[in-house]
């Protein structure tokens, strides 16, 4: 037996296996290129951009690889996007000022820092007023989502804080490192879209309304759950405060997919006939009946203070629009003891209410008496309009006349004194003068008895005549405006019952314009000129006529350019030949039974018209 056993010990350490022990080969560390590591840990920030849409304002970085981000609020208006192990270009660090806009985000400024021995690069945001933010990763961008600005409409609920605003909880930091889907307690939290999340729904009673812009709960699956307990899951997602008293109670069995917390809470709240009142970071849950009942207290509170206030008057001018335009939308805003009235002598408003609401009366004034929603409120444009009519009338006349005659009496003795005094007599046996006679030239030829008188007259006269009436009137964008200038010229017209009666009628000078100026400087203008003069021609009894020129036109002429709207040019030429008949056309000696007329006349009529628009300063 013994032998046995030593027998099978033997074979049994025999086939066991051995385990040789060496020391091990050290392990040489892999050498990496020092090029390669800095591939490898650092990045770049290739551009920063800024974009807005009608809901949202958007930050898109653009990195040379995926870079480790974190984004923290700083302060009540500024969030800072930290990029690790990053390098920024000088020319990126400029910042950019978007306060332009109506976005939310106001001021853009990057810059380089070294945070744990790693370059860093800070995107400091400042923000017109604290929104719901969105961050994406996709691949080498980011894309930061701000919400547009809005204001909530329920009156008696504060609006609530932003979501993104509160200290960064688990969930977001899940989502950082990868996206990896969290569960606690049945809330499923999923990597955030890129798309907007909000969506419409109608909201409960004292609830929020508008968008639901809270984090998407990927799944909320409850049987016969406690409602605080619920409640108590959405407080950790949102990181708001909710409390909630004895009075409310019950059991949910629910089960959402991808929706936002304040969508799901104003569900659940419509559900089990509960309301909630928004405070801050606070949201107080309680009974609707118990938040009617609140409400309405409020309301009678508010009320009976209103009626025991002591009331205020306060004249406000009105500059732009008419007081009894805006008086309705006013009154619409006075409490139950307030009224207001227009005085449109003065263009105000009289306003009679408690203390809390004139200062709202007066805002809304602000807003409605304004004619431009611009900072810089441009006058209203106006045009002067300056006129050149030009009347000239060159006139050359010449005459040319001849008088003669004689006298014969018997040859005799005579003796005595002879006086010749006076003038000498028209004993002429031709008499041919011009009409004006301004020379001539006389001879007489004497013998024993008979005497011939010649005079040859003759006239010559140039006239030049240059008118000039120059009016000028300012006037408003398409607006019309006229000046006229001028005299009443009388005249006699008989009656129905045959008697002489005076009339007027008119005899001047107008000008009437409409200009429009046109969007690159221009003025395009409707002109009508008209002038009219005493004419040297006559009617019946003597009666005068009247000379008339207008033109009608419409052109477009740059500011402060002259131009010609119109032109008349007339001539007039007579040559008149006045002489006895048969002697006067005998060859050479013709001459002296005739005389001759000869005029020419000339009149030009130009209309000259500068526009010119007149600046004003701009009114604040």
């Amino acid at each position: 037996m013994f032998f046995f056993l030593a027998v099978f010990t033997l074979l049994t350490f025999a086939c066991s296996p051995r385990v040789l022990y060496a020391e091990p080969e050290p392990i040489k560390p892999e050498v990496i290129p020092a090029d390669k590591t800095q591939v490898k840990e650092e990045g770049t920030v290739e551009g920063i951009d800024f974009r807005q849409t009608a809901e949202k304002s958007q930050i898109i970085v653009s990195t040379s690889r995926e870079a480790k981000y974190d984004v923290s609020r700083v302060s009540r208006d500024r969030l800072v996007l930290e990029l690790v192990g990053m390098d920024i270009p000088k020319k990126l660090q400029e910042g950019m000022n978007i306060k332009a806009t109506n976005s939310a985000v106001e001021l853009i400024k990057p810059y380089q820092t070294v945070s744990s021995g790693k370059k860093t690069v800070k995107i400091d945001i400042k923000l017109r007023v604290m929104v719901p933010y969105h961050i994406i990763q996709e691949e080498n961008k980011i894309y930061l989502d701000f919400n547009q600005p809005q204001e909530v409409l329920h009156k008696e609920i504060a609006s609530p804080p932003p979501l993104s605003a509160v200290p960064r909880t688990k969930v977001e930091a899940t989502r950082r490192a990868g996206g990896t889907q969290n569960y606690e307690e049945g809330v499923q939290i999923e990597k955030a879209e890129k798309t907007n999340s909000s969506v419409e729904l109608a909201p409960v009673e004292g609830g929020l309304r508008g968008k639901y812009t809270g984090k998407r709960i990927g799944l909320m699956d409850f049987q016969d759950a406690d409602i605080k307990n619920v409640f108590r899951l959405i407080a950790e997602v949102s990181n708001l405060n909710i409390v909630f008293g004895d009075d409310v109670k019950g059991k949910v069995t629910i089960r959402m997919v991808d929706v936002p917390w304040d969508q799901a809470l104003d569900v659940i709240l419509a559900t089990n006939n509960l309301g909630r009142i928004w405070e801050g970071n606070i949201i107080r849950i309680v009974p609707s009946e118990k938040l009617m009942k609140e409400e309405q207290a409020l309301t009678e509170k508010k009320k009976g203070t209103e009626e025991i206030e002591e009331l205020f008057t306060e004249i406000i001018p009105i500059n732009y629009a008419l007081a009894k335009d805006i008086l309705p939308q006013i009154q619409n805003k006075l409490s139950e003891r307030g009224k207001a009235s227009a005085d449109e002598r003065t263009n105000s408003l009289v306003i009679t209410d408690i203390k809390g609401v004139v200062p709202k009366a007066k805002k809304m004034i602000e807003q409605l008496d304004t004619p431009t929603r611009q900072v810089l409120i441009e006058p209203t444009r106006q045009v002067l309009i300056e006129a050149r009519i030009v009347q000239t009338n060159p006139t050359f006349t010449r005459e040319l006349g001849i008088q003669w005659g004689g006298q014969y009496g018997p040859r005799g003795v005579s003796s005595g004194t002879y006086t010749v005094s006076g003038t000498a007599g028209s004993n002429y046996a031709i008499n041919l003068p011009p009409s004006l006679i301004h020379g001539g030239l006389g001879a007489a030829f004497v013998n024993s008895s008979a005497m011939l008188d010649l005079n040859l007259t003759a006239m010559e006269k140039d006239e030049k005549i240059k008118i000039i009436s120059r009016p000028s009137i300012v006037t408003m964008d398409n607006k019309e405006a006229s000046i006229e200038q001028g005299v009443q010229i009388p005249y006699v017209e008989m009656t129905k019952e045959g008697t002489p009666a005076t009339t007027f009628k008119p005899a001047t000078l107008l000008l009437k314009v409409t200009p429009h100026i046109t969007p690159d400087g221009s003025i395009q203008m409707k002109v009508k000129a008209r002038k009219d003069q005493r004419s040297s021609q006559t009617g019946y009894g003597g009666q005068s006529g009247i000379d008339t020129r207008e033109a009608n036109t419409e052109v477009i002429v740059r500011d402060r350019e002259t131009t010609v709207i119109g032109g008349i040019y007339e001539t007039t030429q007579i040559d008149a030949v006045s002489g006895v008949p048969f002697f006067s056309k005998i060859p050479i000696i013709g001459w002296l039974f005739k005389s001759k007329y000869k005029k020419d006349e000339v009149t030009e009529l130009l209309i000259f018209i500068t526009p010119t628009i007149v600046r004003q300063k701009p009114v604040n």
